[in-house]
Order: C-alpha cells, then sequence, then structure tokens
C-alpha cells in the first residue's frame, strides 16, 4: 500500500477522534440567558415561572443564578422570587422598586411575582444569567429537573 495513503488515513482518523474528543469529553463551562416579561395581561399577580435547567448525574444540581430587572412604567413594584414547592411566604427575593440585581443558587423552577404596580399597564423585564457545565464545541449538558 501507498505510505502517503497509509498516512492521510492515520492523520484522518486522529482527526476525527480529537474532534470527538473536543466534543464529548473536554469540559467547558456554558453561560446561559433568559428574560422574563411580567406584565398585567399574564396572569395576575404577573406571576411566571422559569426552568433552570439542572445537570447530569455526577454534578451537582444546584445553578448559581443572577440577574437583574427593571419596571418599564409607574413603579415602584415589589418583586418576589420563590422556589417550586415553597411558599410565596418563604421567598429567595423580595425587594420593592423600580429596579434591582439579585441572586439565588436553583435547583429547577422558579416563580418570579410582582405586586403593588399603580397601573396595570406596568411591565416588569427580569433578565437571568447562569452557566451551565458542558462540553467545548458541544454544549451544555442538561437535564430538565422541573
Amino acid at each position: 500500500m501507498n505510505p502517503k495513503l497509509v498516512g492521510g488515513i492515520v492523520v484522518g482518523i486522529a482527526l476525527v477522534v480529537l474532534i470527538v474528543a473536543l466534543y464529548y469529553w473536554v469540559p467547558e463551562e456554558i453561560s446561559e440567558h433568559s428574560t422574563l416579561t411580567l406584565t398585567y395581561e399574564q396572569n395576575p399577580p404577573w406571576r411566571q415561572t422559569i426552568c433552570i435547567p439542572g445537570t447530569n448525574s455526577g454534578h451537582p444540581n444546584w445553578t448559581n443564578v443572577s440577574f437583574s430587572w427593571t419596571v418599564e412604567g409607574t413603579g415602584p413594584v415589589t418583586l418576589v422570587v420563590w422556589e417550586s414547592g415553597q411558599s410565596s411566604n418563604s421567598p429567595v427575593y423580595n425587594v420593592t422598586g423600580v429596579a434591582g440585581l439579585g441572586w439565588y443558587s436553583s435547583q429547577g423552577t422558579e416563580y418570579f411575582s410582582a405586586f403593588g404596580a399603580e397601573s396595570p399597564s406596568v411591565q416588569v423585564t427580569v433578565d437571568l444569567s447562569y452557566v451551565l457545565p458542558g462540553h467545548l464545541f458541544g454544549g451544555p449538558i442538561v437535564q430538565p429537573q422541573c
């Protein structure tokens, strides 16, 4: 067999193995972002849920989530965040204002509600950021925990 052909095949196989290794086995932190918009029309008192994906077995099921929120319209409002299975009387975040920053450790589903606006046309935008474990070129490894 031609030595150049054999060398080309070996190099080709090595490249395929390298790409598969990078895609599936080299860990990488993947940044994710979600946005919630709480409005009167959606479900008074402007409640919405968000599911932060969990991770596969062998990894912690906690995901640290940071968020910012703003009020569009006449404020202030009270923004309350609580975990699924918990009462809104036991929030992980409860602040009154027209904007703010917060964070919490998620295990899946959280509820976001805004209360006390002066007008039903007020809109509250919540921008959430979190990092999930994943693979280089392969994206996050997630299993929905919600």
